[in-house]
């Protein structure tokens, strides 16, 4: 029996509280065994430490006499712990959902979560083989401060689950492996699907096998021959995995090289944007009976219009219009400052991308592969070529089997994201492109920052409910 004057200040009255709070729930209401899914791999790690540990949440130590010399003779790993029969939820079901961990977009983020669920631990002598992630495993839990309820803080390993047992109707062996390998792949640096996201296993990620969520922004920046010239050396990585699949700076319609105009013995570098457009380009057609495409870029006659005439409107005087800083020859550098129209404005949902306007890499990606014949497509789509009647498959190039145009063997649905996620780091730290977006006033995205290496990931993330998915007809190449 406690006497009132006992208490006779505020921290002793809160305490008082607390404890009478505690001792409300006076029935069980989950058992001492429970199933769970392995979250994350069993690391070695010292009895002696994980006894301190376990003795320190007031759960006793239980791992067995404990080696003087303190040798990795137990392990610990992470758990999601599963609803009871009858039950609709587990235990831990008031920690951050970890559904869609395999899944995320960001590994720290991810890792954050994870450090939450409840740790399992593998006391000194056991002999088998520890768990796998995506594993369902038994585990006998401890009662919490709480009277009667589960203690989320640390777990005791008893044995692998019954595969006969349901636990959950859709938790199937097949969905075990998917995980398993999902979660994995988030953390490590090395697996085939983290090469393909463009990451070092750190910052923020991208699963090109999972379709973005995130909704693009379509709205076209504005910036001059002037900004595009100064970053004709910058972004080499994806103008080189370009060029790779559609030709070098003097070839015409895809690898033909040698080609000079007939009218003034020219190869396409030497001559005039002027030249190329009006008298070379049709010759160009007349030739192959296909395409105008010329250049390491592949611009076709009526992108190069496009892309002059927009620079020409947004070049700032003087001089009053593109053209008039004088003949503007098609040569490898001027090449490389036109093409910024393609990669940034001529199809914005790639372009902003890049520029870290948006978070939708699947929708930027297919959006590459409609400018580029060469480059795979993401998902299934009908070839936007208005006389191209064929349905493309994802890793197919968008115009396939039409106009002469094929994708590139060499090219992954997969290494498009991770190309593009190249770029978006670099133009994270282009001074040219920090300036383009401050005039247009625009601010790039957390995700865009985080990935760049350039802001720390929150503990949580928004992640935008819709997708729009929308497609331009027209290629490069």
């Amino acid at each position: 029996m406690a006497n009132w004057d006992d208490f006779s200040n505020s921290k002793s009255a809160l305490q008082l509280k607390a404890n009478a709070i505690r001792g409300t729930n006076k029935q069980q209401g989950y058992g001492n065994t429970q199933m769970a899914v392995v979250m994350s791999e069993p690391v070695p790690t010292s009895a002696r430490d994980l006894n301190v540990v376990i003795e320190g949440i007031g759960q006793g130590g239980d791992l067995g006499e404990v080696d003087p010399d303190g040798k990795r003779d137990a392990f610990i790993f992470k758990i999601r712990l599963l609803p009871e029969a009858g039950k609709k939820l587990a235990a831990d079901a008031a920690l951050p959902c970890t559904d869609s961990l395999s899944k995320s977009k960001n590994a720290t983020q991810a890792a954050m979560r994870l450090s939450l669920l409840p740790d399992c631990v593998i006391k000194k002598g056991y002999d088998g083989e520890p768990p796998n992630v995506g594993d369902t495993i038994v585990v006998r839990t401890y009662n919490s401060d709480f009277q009667m309820s589960t203690g989320l803080q640390t777990t005791e390993y008893v044995e692998p689950a019954n595969p006969s047992l349901s636990f959950r109707q859709n938790y199937n062996p097949e969905i075990q492996h998917t995980e398993k390998q999902q979660i994995r792949e988030l953390f490590d640096s090395n697996s085939p699907t983290n090469v393909a996201r463009g990451t070092d296993g750190l910052g923020s990620l991208v699963s090109p096998q999972e379709p973005s969520t995130a909704l693009p922004d379509k709205t076209r920046i504005k910036f001059s021959f002037n900004d595009a010239y100064a970053m004709r050396n910058d972004f080499q990585e994806i103008k080189d995995y370009i060029k790779a699949g559609e030709g070098i700076y003097e070839s015409i319609y895809g690898q033909v090289s040698g080609y000079k105009d007939p009218v003034n013995n020219q190869k396409v570098t030497e001559m005039t944007l002027a030249y190329l457009i009006g008298e070379a380009m049709p010759r160009i057609y007349k030739k192959n009976k296909t395409s105008t495409a010329a250049g390491a870029y592949q611009f076709l006659k009526g992108t190069l219009i496009e892309t002059v005439s927009y620079f020409d409107r947004n070049q700032p005087p003087p001089p009053a219009t593109f053209w008039d800083s004088g003949p503007i020859i098609y040569n490898q550098a001027n090449q490389d400052a036109l093409v910024m129209h393609l990669l940034l404005v001529k199809r914005p949902i790639m372009g902003n991308y890049i520029l870290g306007l948006h978070d939708n890499y699947t929708e930027a990606a297919q959006q590459m592969a409609y400018e580029w014949a060469s480059i795979p497509i993401q998902y299934a789509v009908k070839s936007p070529l208005a006389d191209c009647n064929k349905k493309m498959q994802r890793g197919q190039g968008a115009y396939d089997g039409c106009a002469g145009n094929a994708v590139a063997k060499s090219k992954t649905p997969e290494g498009v994201v991770e190309i593009l996620n190249t770029a978006r780091k670099e133009a994270a730290r282009n001074a040219t492109v920090k300036n383009i977006l401050r005039r247009n006033g625009k601010t790039a995205t957390q995700d865009a920052l985080v990935m760049a290496g350039l802001q720390e990931s929150p503990t949580e993330t928004e992640t935008d409910p819709d997708s729009v998915v929308t497609s331009e007809e027209g290629s490069t190449g």
